[in-house]
């Protein structure tokens, strides 16, 4: 039963893996290369776009130089971001050499904002990951590694613990 300010939106709120992603050194790289960039950008989301929707999540947003995606399990949001990794390094990138992207997936609340996007604590802890990350990696929160405890003894990849990290203004 919903009572006077409750929306079918506010009802929404789910536990949801979310994956954001940056390309590494994407300014000096637009400014070096203008036109270049401008394709290797489309190369680049086709990438991600397509990895992400082969493991069923939802790129629900562009960042510019890099996307959000939001997965139902944080399984599917691990392997998007192995599938695109690998497709990157396959691909010829042109003048602009390959894109390196950082990757963050935090496991956690959001809930979805009109048709098409999404919001909740979830996103800024991904992105505060995403940020943390190194050229070519991808970072897990606690959360997520643990939901995925029961996927790890089934899965083509392995995990190394970085340790404990604390973000300023996230729990």
């Amino acid at each position: 039963m919903m009572t006077g300010t409750e929306t079918s939106e506010s009802l929404d709120v789910q536990e949801r893996t979310i994956l954001t992603t940056d390309i590494v050194g994407s300014t000096a790289l637009l400014r070096r290369y203008p036109n270049d960039m401008m394709s290797a950008m489309d190369l680049h989301d086709q990438v991600l776009n397509a990895a992400i929707r082969r493991h069923s999540g939802d790129p629900f947003r562009s960042t510019g130089d890099g996307v959000l995606a939001i997965f139902d399990r944080p399984l599917d949001a691990v392997m998007a971001a192995i599938e695109a990794q690998r497709e990157m390094r396959r691909i010829s990138w042109g003048p602009t050499g390959r894109l390196q992207i950082r990757l963050g997936i935090h496991t956690g609340l959001t809930r979805a904002r009109g048709e098409s996007d999404f919001f909740g604590p979830a996103l800024p802890t991904a992105s505060r990951l995403q940020s943390a990350a190194n050229a070519d990696q991808i970072l897990l929160s606690g959360v997520t590694v643990e939901r995925l405890a029961t996927d790890l003894l089934r899965t083509p990849f392995q995990l190394s613990d970085l340790g404990e990290h604390h973000f300023k203004g996230i729990d």
